[in-house]
């Protein structure tokens, strides 16, 4: 009797402190930043999920004015959702479960971190941070909440970093007053290049296509309206996906299919989300309400295992900095 009352408190144990693991979504899934006011007449920073198609709509989490919510990424697997908050007074990288339990900072100090994008495999993330004497500069970190590690200085008006999918390189953009430039981080080599640079530098928002093939962006070609296009991974095959517009393209996330885009557009009077299929190019507005400025897609038909590269090693802006 005794050994099975053992066995039973053993057990309770056993299921009362073993970690729960998240859930991704079993179906393909929109997730996305809204802000505006609720019913209550209360301004909110929100996180919703939605179907393709816009329908569906169910609140992940919401947050004050002062806390708001932005810079969304979800893990490979799609059972986590990162996304930037405030931490202690510092806008911050938080991580929660795809449902939208569990929300908690993703690194136990406080600092400013924004922008995070997932590695391949889920295991370390890249985010934009600011730090003396570097200044605001791309880093690196595992997902276990250790510090990350600097490996290029990008500057004021730059970040929005994306990793390709075969892990090897991460493409960021640099900018200055009057100037945004992609760029191209090959882990392996250490080395950049500059994506498109015989063309009119007013280009952001990249985005890896899910074959790692293409990278999408927003683009002011003559600086009169912006666009979306999509170019080849070696800078080849330019193709215009959207008319240019007065109006901004704020910005854009692949469908795990790789046949549609879906990105945040000035409305004149609100950012909405639209989603445009390659192939007929033809816009459907999927909100109508609040203000949506960015969105993420998760297909788990589209789920694959990916290893990156043995080479893609990390290393630190100043082993960088010593190479060049």
């Amino acid at each position: 009797m005794k050994v099975f009352r053992f066995f039973l408190i053993y057990s309770l144990n056993v299921l009362l402190c073993s970690p729960i693991f998240a859930q991704a979504p079993t179906t393909a899934k929109i997730a996305f930043v809204s802000r505006g006011i609720n019913p209550s007449g209360i301004y909110q920073s929100n996180i919703y999920m939605m179907n393709p198609d816009g329908s569906d709509l169910i609140n992940l989490i919401s947050r004050s004015r002062s806390r708001g919510i932005n810079h969304i990424a979800w893990e490979p697997s799609g059972q986590r959702i990162l996304f930037c908050s405030d931490h202690k007074g510092k806008h911050d990288i938080h991580v929660m479960h795809a449902d939208g339990t569990d929300a908690k900072p993703m690194f136990t100090e406080p600092r400013y971190r924004v922008e995070p994008t997932w590695s391949p495999d889920g295991k370390r993330i890249a985010y934009v941070a600011s730090a003396k004497p570097m200044g605001r500069s791309l880093y690196i970190a595992p997902i276990n909440g250790q510090s990350g590690e600097p490996i290029v200085q990008v500057g004021p008006h730059s970040g929005q970093p994306d990793w390709s999918p075969d892990g090897t390189e991460i493409a960021f953009v640099v900018g200055s007053r009057g100037i945004r430039k992609i760029y191209i981080l090959n882990l392996e080599s250490h080395t950049q290049r500059l994506l498109l640079p015989d063309k009119n530098p007013w280009m952001q928002y990249p985005a890896w296509s899910p074959d790692g093939e293409r990278i999408a962006f927003v683009w002011s070609p003559n600086r009169s309206g912006s666009g979306i296009y999509v170019v080849n991974r070696d800078g080849t095959g330019l193709e215009q996906i959207t008319e240019p517009d007065p109006l901004r393209t704020v910005s854009i996330a692949w469908a795990p299919s790789g046949d549609e885009l879906v990105y945040a557009k000035d409305t004149g009077d609100s950012l909405h989300l639209f989603k445009v299929s390659l192939k007929d190019q033809r816009p459907q507005q999927l909100t109508h309400e609040m203000i949506n400025p960015e969105a993420i897609w998760f297909d788990p038909a589209a789920v694959v295992p990916v290893e990156p590269s043995a080479s893609a090693r990390i290393t630190t802006w100043g082993q960088i900095k010593n190479q060049d």
